[in-house]
């Protein structure tokens, strides 16, 4: 089950939440021919293409809107090639309510949902939000917008075991979302340390969690940039915690059900008595590197964005993540620092069991929906049906939308990945390296192909994001190689939607558990969390595992 963090509305009643939860148990898991069949089916005789005429205003949120970031040619978040292109193609005039990211994105979805007052099209961050929406009645039935619209290369993203991404927003046969998700292989736990002050330190790129976490020391305390100064930490770390990348390493696994020794499902951060004590042992670490300066003072104070401006500044050597972070704060600072370079490293463990990464079949980025009432629903499908034309089919991409659109994604409101993509692209990308031969390659493999030459023969930078996700057995690529090749993988066995303990009293138990787990690293007595424990169960932890249990009896022949 994936962890949600927003409150729930609590003017919903109870007994009716319980019964549509219970209903959208049932329906979860249910095969549905319908969505299989418009999966695997092109549109056809629909222009899914056609422009309003007159023109209409679409008012949305922009959900990843980070103003920080800076366009070509002026270009802003409420005007940029995709609000042009939406104008000049399809006649949608896009009205923003308002831009944010981060902390304050949370926070405005949180307010904005529980107003009531939506924009016409946006998303909900987690399924807990998209639930509570289903429930109140408040959002637009899209199965057969989807149908009719979606063009056959967005429907080919929800095929074969993908269609699961679809069943997760399906409530009562009805379709109330087009889900944003990647494969867990692209967004898998690993870790990236600064590789430039490895070679400062004459240190080797550590093997062990025991190296990992002397390496961490030595970035705090050692000058790893030589710049003269104390201005370095091991660790990058913010007031939501750590990434599961760190847990892991302890065999505590947030976010995911796990069985126990008694086959039942288990929360796996705290949910059995092996569980909380793999978390206990990774919380005592982490008040350690506190006290050893590993840690920054005032990290418990720090939000995503400050903690991403220490890492663009050079401040911090290590960040636990995913795969994926190259392409993010990690690469700024590369820009930035001539001298910086990142490498990321296979998951360790704290003892001599096998290396364990948590993953969840269902990935979710967010949940994009429509506003009950909204004239034109179909709108979100022509903007998706964009997007894929111009970032993810090799069919239709050209040049000019890699210079022009992809280069330029960030500005999108809204996106999709093809989770079909990562390895073939990585897989066609190396056999060209290799061989020289260039004619396998698509468009946007040649693409980026021709970025991680660039960078290899001519250390140029623009080209190390894609290096160091795709190229060779130390990529994140490679890395992910590894970690199927060797059984890495800790799955989450539970794939239901939110439980009506889980929306009631799950907010409850993580405020719980985030204030403890900052109490215990900045100096509070262990006991702090030995008394959570304890109270996670009279908190709704033992009426959820009850929940989730039932559900795994009935489901875990389809798992």
């Amino acid at each position: 089950m994936i962890l949600m963090k927003n409150k729930i509305w609590k003017l919903i009643m109870v007994l009716f939440l319980g019964l549509a939860v219970l209903n959208g148990v049932l329906e979860w898991q249910k095969p549905s021919a319908q969505y299989a069949f418009a999966a695997n089916q092109k549109t056809a005789g629909i222009d899914v293409n056609t422009k309003y005429n007159p023109e209409i205003t679409v008012e949305m949120v922009h959900q990843n809107g980070d103003e920080t970031v800076k366009f070509e040619n002026g270009d802003t978040f409420q005007n940029n090639v995709y609000t042009r292109a939406y104008k000049e193609r399809f006649g949608i005039h896009v009205k923003y309510r308002w831009i944010a990211s981060g902390d304050d994105e949370d926070q405005k979805t949180k307010l904005m949902i529980a107003s009531g007052d939506l924009p016409d099209i946006f998303m909900c961050d987690n399924l807990s939000e998209f639930e509570q929406l289903v429930k109140a009645g408040k959002l637009e039935d899209l199965t057969a917008c989807f149908n009719k619209y979606a063009s056959g290369y967005t429907k080919s993203i929800y095929s074969g075991e993908n269609i699961r991404e679809l069943k997760a927003a399906t409530r009562n046969g009805k379709l109330y979302a087009v889900t944003w998700f990647n494969t867990y292989n692209a967004i898998i736990p690993m870790v990236w340390i600064r590789a430039d002050w490895l070679k400062n330190l004459n240190l080797s790129v550590p093997r062990t969690a025991a190296e990992l976490f002397k390496v961490a020391e030595a970035f705090a305390k050692n000058d790893p940039d030589k710049d003269g100064k104390d201005d370095t930490y091991g660790i990058a770390m913010d007031n939501k915690g750590i990434a599961s990348s760190y847990w892991n390493i302890f065999h505590s696994y947030p976010e995911i059900w796990i069985k126990d020794f008694s086959g039942k499902l288990t929360y796996g951060m705290y949910g059995s008595t092996a569980q909380s004590a793999a978390t206990k042992a990774a919380l005592l670490q982490l008040q350690k590197f506190y006290q050893e300066g590993v840690l920054r003072k005032d990290f418990a104070t720090m939000d995503n964005t400050q903690q991403n401006e220490d890492i663009i500044a050079g401040r911090c050597g290590i960040l636990f993540g995913t795969a994926s972070r190259p392409y993010f704060a990690i690469h700024d600072n590369v820009i930035k620092d001539p001298k910086a370079d990142w490498i990321p490293i296979a998951q360790t463990s704290i003892d001599n069991k096998l290396p364990r990464v948590s993953t969840s079949p269902l990935n979710l980025y967010g949940l994009y929906v429509v506003r009950k009432g909204f004239k034109h629903p179909e709108a979100l499908l022509k903007m998706l049906n964009f997007f894929n034309e111009v970032y993810n089919d090799p069919k239709t991409m050209t040049q000019r939308d890699i210079d022009t659109f992809v280069v330029s994604f960030k500005a999108t409101p809204m996106r999709l990945y093809d989770p079909k993509t990562a390895f073939n692209d990585c897989d066609n990308i190396n056999k060209a390296i290799q061989t020289g031969n260039l004619s396998v390659l698509t468009l946007n493999q040649k693409n980026t192909y021709n970025n991680i030459r660039a960078f290899v023969d001519k250390e140029d930078k623009t080209g190390w994001s894609d290096a160091k996700y795709y190229y060779g057995n130390g990529s994140a690529m490679g890395i992910a190689e590894k970690y199927s090749r060797n059984g890495y993988y800790v799955n989450d066995l539970y794939a239901g939607p939110p439980t009506l303990s889980f929306i009631n009293k799950q907010p409850l138990i993580t405020k719980r558990w985030e204030q403890v787990m900052m109490e215990v690293i900045t100096g509070s007595s262990i006991k702090e969390f030995d008394d959570f424990v304890k109270e996670y169960k009279t908190l709704g932890g033992e009426a959820i595992a009850k929940e989730v249990n039932a559900w795994y009896s009935q489901n875990q022949n389809q798992q």
